[in-house]
């Protein structure tokens, strides 16, 4: 009992944050456990072995569970605080006063972003022209730009062009390497 109640002063902060993550409950959708249970399996099972021998006492399996939970949480914070700050990132490198962001409109900044914010992205001229409300000659010449400029790739799926984001997209627009940035890689 002593044990349970030490726990609990011990580990309020992060079993509150774990708590809030549960709470809502879309989160827990995103959070890999098992890459980190299976990290320290050893921690897993002592926590397991422990819970067995002292009368099972589940404290041991749910402190286990509960800092599992709270790097999951953590590792999800960190993955989305760099995906935003690549974001921030490649949105600066797309603003229209910037190298890149001078060659292209808004309606390709727009496209280049939501290329980004996409599992697999897949884009059509059609679309593209209805979106903007543009005539079909504008919405094709601005995806063959985007196809010139090298970040995205045109093939045929039936009779319809449909234009896809290059391998890389995210890096090619975000980093800078020696020798220039990204935009200098473009041209």
């Amino acid at each position: 009992m002593h044990r349970k109640l030490h726990y609990l002063d011990k580990e309020a902060a992060g079993a509150i944050q774990v708590d809030r993550a549960v709470n809502d409950r879309w989160l827990v959708e995103y959070l890999s456990i098992s890459a980190i249970v299976k990290r320290s399996r050893s921690d897993y099972v002592s926590a397991f072995l422990h819970t067995e021998s002292d009368e099972s006492d589940l404290s041991y399996f749910i402190e286990h569970q509960l800092d599992v939970l709270q790097r999951a949480v953590d590792g999800l914070r960190g993955y989305l605080g760099r995906k935003a700050a690549e974001r921030r990132q490649i949105e600066t490198f797309l603003r229209p006063d910037s190298r890149l962001g001078t060659q292209l409109n808004h309606r390709q900044r727009a496209l280049l972003l939501n290329a980004l914010g996409e599992s697999a992205p897949a884009f059509e001229i059609s679309r593209h022209r209805a979106k903007h409300g543009v005539a079909y000659a504008t919405a094709r010449a601005n995806l063959l730009k985007l196809v010139e400029l090298g970040l995205m790739k045109k093939h045929l799926s039936g009779k319809r062009f449909v234009f896809t984001p290059v391998a890389g997209l995210a890096r090619r627009l975000g980093t800078r390497r020696q020798g220039g940035t990204a935009s200098d890689r473009l041209e």
